[in-house]
């Protein structure tokens, strides 16, 4: 159905002018819902008029129309639309890596959108590689090994100068072999001291060994910091290059210039490193630091923390259920009210994203040593209308349903605590359809290497025939293993292609 179908009906039952009926259309295109009220009145009077009715068939055609006008479109749009959805899906079904690096470069500067366009890559099997200063160009790009590779533009601190400079000399001379060799050949004046920081923090330089990326900012044996070092030594190698100076005699070489010292130095904590890089690029890529605590995070959470921002539709889906959500507090802002009485908003993020949530009162008071920055946790908490006297407006959402909704914690508690704790139970299901002597010898064989008399896990494996509804355990007694992250990436695989289900709790 299209716009001109209800521009013509419009006129046949309610003899609308063609002005008017084009004034309806306009009002549909642009959701003018005080315009549609009022053509509403000259429709029914119209059609009555005509000897169109009975009034309850006249009000379920509008009612129609009005749904329709959430999502109309008039057909020379609908047909472009088609037309431009058949073409993207043309090349996402057969240039997937391709699209999706376009896609991610055109959200560049929206980390909502790279997440998303993130996680849809990973549901894809396309991995997101980090920057490296031998395969980005300024944008996303893909390789030829079908994944996508962040862009050098994308790093902060590296100019559009410096990227060119990179890609050229590149392009010009071949692959940089190590990070000296970069530092002899890329053009100074362009790639700065910040730009080769901001790199090296990046993971621009981690495909190299001569010098890891804690070395670049620790200090050698002589007090120096290794960055200064290098920089020096880049400058004075290129100028003696550009100078091409010899001695008296010409047909003896130059003295080679001495590579700096490079000290050993202790790997950065995994945390260190991926909040560096974060601050780099403006997302965790290489890993995510909640990644230590996937399994925990599978086993306890109910909702993500994007879910949070639509507390309306949260509410409409579980009511007045306990919510679960766990995650990173990266910021916190303690301050006072207009009622001289001290709150605090914090930052709470997971995979999915991340969302300030407010703290008040005698709630602030028993909470607030648990909130602070780098703080891993899980929250407790529940969806419910706001106490009287809450100065915040709602949302546009509540407030037309006449309600104003609320994330109220109730408790919180450190991930480190609960992983030390540990799993109670883990219960794999296995329809019988899907049991296979291969499947039955690759999970005992990883369940056998994780039996362990101090593990606290119990186990257990059941086959469980759909029609019948019958349940056999495998294991005559449950046993106990540790859950560990082969098995956890096991089970979550099985489970993501149908062939089991798990529960951990």
């Amino acid at each position: 159905m299209y716009q001109e179908q209800v521009m013509l009906l419009s006129r046949d039952l309610a003899g609308f002018t063609r002005g008017e009926s084009d004034e309806l259309r306009k009002a549909m295109g642009k959701k003018l819902q005080d315009k549609m009220d009022a053509l509403k009145v000259k429709f029914i009077n119209g059609a009555t008029k005509n000897g169109y009715g009975p009034i309850e068939l006249l009000e379920k055609i509008w009612k129609d129309w009005a749904e329709f006008a959430k999502y109309a479109f008039n057909k020379s749009h609908a047909t472009c639309y088609s037309w431009i959805s058949y073409q993207t899906a043309y090349l996402k079904a057969n240039y997937t890596a391709d699209f999706m690096a376009a896609n991610l470069t055109r959200n560049k500067d929206n980390i909502t959108e790279i997440t998303k366009f993130m996680e849809e890559c990973k549901q894809l099997g396309i991995k997101v590689l980090g920057p490296s200063v031998n395969e980005s160009n300024l944008n996303f790009i893909s390789n030829p090994a079908g994944d996508i590779r962040f862009g050098l533009g994308g790093i902060k601190g590296v100019g559009y100068g410096a990227v060119e400079a990179i890609v050229t000399e590149r392009q010009a001379n071949g692959r940089y072999t190590s990070v000296f060799n970069f530092l002899e050949r890329v053009n100074l004046n362009a790639c700065n001291k910040r730009a080769i920081e901001s790199l090296a923090l990046s993971g621009a330089f981690d495909e190299f060994d001569d010098v890891k990326r804690e070395a670049f900012f620790a200090e050698n044996s002589k007090g120096e910091v290794v960055l200064e070092t290098l920089m020096r030594y880049a400058s004075r190698y290129q100028l003696d290059q550009q100078s091409s100076q010899q001695s008296l005699f010409g047909d003896l070489e130059s003295v080679a210039i001495q590579r700096p010292e490079i000290p050993q130095v202790q790997s950065w904590s995994n945390l260190y490193k991926l909040t560096k890089e974060k601050d780099m690029i403006g997302i965790y890529l290489s890993a995510h630091p909640l990644d230590f605590y996937e399994i925990e995070l599978a086993s306890l959470c109910t909702q993500n923390v994007t879910r949070l921002k639509e507390l309306s539709e949260l509410h409409d889906s579980i009511g007045s259920n306990p919510v679960k959500i766990a995650g990173i507090i990266t910021k916190v802002n303690r301050l006072i009210s207009q009622n001289n009485q001290p709150f605090a908003r914090f930052t709470l993020e997971d995979y999915s994203g991340s969302h300030e949530i407010s703290v008040f009162g005698k709630q602030f008071t028993e909470l607030d040593n648990m909130l602070r920055e780098n703080y891993y946790v899980l929250i407790h908490g529940v969806v419910q209308e706001r106490q009287a006297g809450y100065k915040f407006k709602p949302k546009p959402e509540d407030e037309a349903r006449g309600r104003e909704l609320v994330f109220k914690i109730q408790t919180i508690e450190l991930l480190e605590t609960i992983k030390d704790k540990g799993i109670e139970e883990l219960k794999i299901q296995i329809p019988l359809l899907n049991i296979s002597y291969e499947l039955i010898a690759e999970l005992s064989a990883l369940l056998s290497e994780n039996v362990d008399k101090k593990a606290k896990t119990r186990f257990c494996v059941e086959v469980i025939d759909p029609e019948t509804r019958w349940i056999v355990k495998l294991n005559k007694k449950d046993g106990k293993i540790t859950v560990n992250k082969p098995i956890f990436h096991f089970l979550k695989e099985k489970k993501e292609n149908q062939i089991l289900d798990f529960i951990i709790s």
